[in-house]
């Protein structure tokens, strides 16, 4: 008879014993089942140890602790009635749980084997699923001591996740014209992502990144953290605030949870070789990110109508190619430009996207007719306004919106496209393009652009 098996016998010896005292020698009651709770281990380090809980029902409350083996095992009868000493005492409530849950160990021993055990409650408190563990041995201990932050954080690029920093370590943050000035300690940014269902769910805390993030997943669907092409890496400070050296991680495991005062972080990580292992408690900062895009950072801005203005100058009008049988063109005009082809800077500018039926000659200008402005792939209409996530700190404008590109700052206001038409007038190579559009937010945009010869040229590389 193994360890587990030996214990639960001794346990449900103890159990009907006590049932048979209550019934003053009676029939002896069936036990009651005991819930199986899956215990699922994340990053175990030489001090922590981070795991899920998973139990069979997700209505019945029950209780997790760590216990060394030998001491488990030494007296198996002891062992339960300190585990349900535990579970009822006031210390050990946030131990308690119902349905799935995140859990840190600390204060281990490395290269140690313990114990992880549950107990259900119900009528009676019974004891349930127990998972052996061993802690790693000696690792490098990384201190979080001023800093615990998550930052530069965006949509990846055609998927509805949250790109983020971890960024932990013992350097000091200082004031400065940059938010991350740092000096005397080290830092470790490890750079993750974390699934959403939609952009609906963006946050306003951080509560979203607790779980689970592994460099080994490789799933897109799964939260992961990425150590590949340099994303994460390790710095090291001297009190001055220069740089003594950085490196690449070339693997990390994080598990963050959410604690009833503040948050609970316990990682692992290998740089150059050599393994850390880290864990902190307390209030982590979420930095939308100065100088970086964020979905805090980043929105259609636009809050006025932008009506009846002329539109001279056309910055650019190009050929895209063929997409699903038809043309796709992309026309970019500005308002009261300064002489240059450029237009200027702090100027009113439109830009027009058109599905157009395949033309014997691609080049020989838009069509007549009416646009309606069109989120879907159709053919003759104005390709609505979007924007697009490619990694945290970089973003793609897409389709028909107006825009105001600042001049010291380099960032454009834009208003997307959402409803209403362009309409195109021809004469030979003279294109009238009459605006009458709707943007994201309800603002008006409209005005004309006249062009006695639209020149269209290929769409150049980027």
């Amino acid at each position: 008879m193994n360890h587990k098996s030996l214990f639960f016998a001794i346990i449900s010896a103890a159990l009907l014993t006590t049932a048979c005292d209550k019934n003053k020698g009676g029939e002896v009651p069936e036990p009651i089942p005991v819930m199986d709770i899956d215990v699922q281990v994340n990053v175990l380090t030489d001090f922590t140890a981070g795991v899920t809980l998973i139990p069979e029902s997700a209505d019945n409350e029950y209780f997790a602790c760590i216990l060394p083996e030998e001491e488990y095992y030494a007296d198996s009868a002891a062992a339960a009635a300190r585990i349900l000493e535990m579970s009822a005492a006031p210390e050990y409530s946030e131990f308690r749980f119902t349905g799935n849950a995140d859990v840190i160990f600390t204060d281990l021993e490395a290269a140690a084997d313990y114990v992880i055990c549950t107990a259900v409650y119900g009528d009676e408190t019974r004891l349930s699923s127990i998972a052996p563990i061993m802690t790693e041995e000696a690792m490098e201990r990384f201190e979080i001591s001023n800093t615990a932050h998550i930052l530069d954080w965006g949509q990846e690029f055609e998927k509805t996740n949250a790109a983020f920093t971890f960024r932990l370590g013992s350097a000091t943050l200082n004031p400065g014209e940059n938010w991350d000035y740092f000096s005397d300690g080290e830092l470790i940014n490890i750079w993750a992502v974390r699934k959403l269902e939609s952009l609906d769910q963006v946050p306003e805390d951080i509560s979203i990144f607790c779980g689970i993030y592994k460099s080994s997943t490789g799933d897109d669907d799964t939260p992961g953290a990425i150590v590949t092409e340099g994303h994460s890496n390790y710095y090291t400070y001297s009190p001055d605030g220069e740089t003594e050296g950085g490196m690449y991680l070339t693997s990390a495991e994080i598990q963050m949870n959410e604690s009833s005062n503040g948050y609970e972080v316990t990682a692992r990580f290998s740089v150059d070789g050599k393994e850390y292992s880290c864990y902190y408690k307390g209030e982590i900062t979420m930095y939308g990110g100065t100088g970086y895009y964020g979905i805090y950072g980043y929105e259609p801005s636009l809050k006025e109508d932008i009506t009846d203005l002329d539109y001279p100058l056309m910055k650019y009008a190009y050929y895209c190619g063929e997409v699903n049988g038809m043309s796709k063109y992309s026309l970019a005009c500005v308002n009261n430009p300064d002489g240059s082809s450029f237009g200027g800077y702090n100027k009113h500018c439109i830009k027009m996207e058109f599905y157009v039926p395949t033309q014997a000659d691609p080049y020989s200008g838009i069509p007549a007719g009416e646009y309606p402005v069109s989120a879907e792939e159709d053919v003759n209409t104005t390709i609505a306004g979007d924007y697009r996530w490619y990694n945290a700190t970089s973003i793609d404008l897409l389709g028909s919106y107006y825009y105001l590109l600042d001049e010291e700052t380099f960032e454009q206001t834009q208003g997307f496209f959402t409803s209403g038409k362009i309409t195109v007038e021809r004469n030979g190579d003279e294109h009238i393009f009459i605006i009458d559009a709707e943007t994201w937010d309800g603002y008006k945009i409209t005005g004309t652009s006249a062009q006695e010869s639209l020149v269209i040229t290929d769409e150049p590389e980027w």
